[in-house]
């Protein structure tokens, strides 16, 4: 007979707290929420537009003198022939210069297929977007 006696009181406390929660927590949830999104936007340009022109000029200046060597794009590396010359052949559908290189790492020969070369660093990444988007991953090998 003593819980029922507890479970109303429970309640009365329980009442009283959910009718003061809701007026308060409805407020912070809303307002919680809208501040995440407008404080992480403004934080997240802020740094970027202070950071993009400090090191654009300065990009700007190691691209070009980056630009002087001879970039190859290595689409793959394969131990079977077959499988490099078959890659070599989409990429020759692309329209892009490869070939298959042969090379021996640790102890074993594989087969790499490299796109290239390439002087400019423009070039080197118009050919890299095109292989991407025909789903063939590359990494970029400078020699």
């Amino acid at each position: 007979t003593s819980k029922p006696d507890e479970t109303p009181s429970k309640l009365d406390d329980l009442g009283a707290l959910i009718a003061t929660l809701p007026s308060t927590a409805k407020p912070q949830a809303s307002s919680s929420a809208p501040e995440r999104v407008a404080v992480a936007p403004t934080q997240a340009p802020t740094p970027i537009s202070k950071t993009a022109p400090a090191p654009s000029p300065k990009a700007a200046t190691a691209t070009a003198s980056a630009a002087t060597g001879t970039y190859y794009l290595q689409a793959g590396a394969f131990r079977g022939e077959n499988d490099a010359e078959s890659l070599k052949a989409r990429i020759i559908l692309l329209g892009l210069p490869v070939a298959v290189q042969k090379a021996e790492v640790n102890g074993k020969a594989i087969n790499r297929v490299r796109v290239g070369p390439f002087a400019r660093l423009d070039d080197m990444n118009r050919a890299r977007g095109r292989l991407g988007e025909n789903k063939i991953e590359t990494a970029v090998v400078r020699q």
